[in-house]
C-alpha cells in the first residue's frame, strides 16, 4: 500500500485558488479529483506518478468546462493503488 495521506486542503472556506496537499510513503500513481455533493466530478487537479514525499497541487476553482465552481461543499478525493482518501472543502463567493 503506497500510504497516501492528505495533508491540507485550503483555504477552506475560500473562494479562490485552493492548495491540495498530500504525502506519499512510497512512489505511486495518484489521481486527485474534486467532486460536488451530488458526486459529479468537477475537476482533476492531480493525475500521474508521484515520488515519495510531500506534494501540493492547486485547483483554480474552475469546473472541467472552465466555469467558476459555485459556492458549496466539495469532496477532494485522492485515489491511489491502495484505496482512496477524502477531505472536505467549502467554497464561498
Amino acid at each position: 500500500r503506497p500510504g497516501c495521506r492528505p495533508e491540507e486542503v485550503g483555504p477552506s472556506p475560500g473562494g479562490g485558488t485552493v492548495r491540495i496537499g498530500f504525502a506519499l510513503a512510497h512512489a505511486a500513481a495518484i489521481t486527485g479529483e474534486v467532486f460536488d455533493v451530488n458526486g459529479r466530478r468537477v475537476a482533476t487537479p492531480a493525475r500521474g506518478e508521484w515520488p515519495a514525499g510531500s506534494h501540493a497541487v492547486e485547483w483554480d476553482g474552475r469546473t472541467r468546462g472552465g466555469d467558476p465552481a459555485p459556492a458549496g461543499l466539495y469532496v477532494v478525493r485522492y485515489a491511489h493503488p491502495g484505496g482512496h482518501e477524502r477531505m472536505l472543502l467549502v467554497r464561498i463567493r
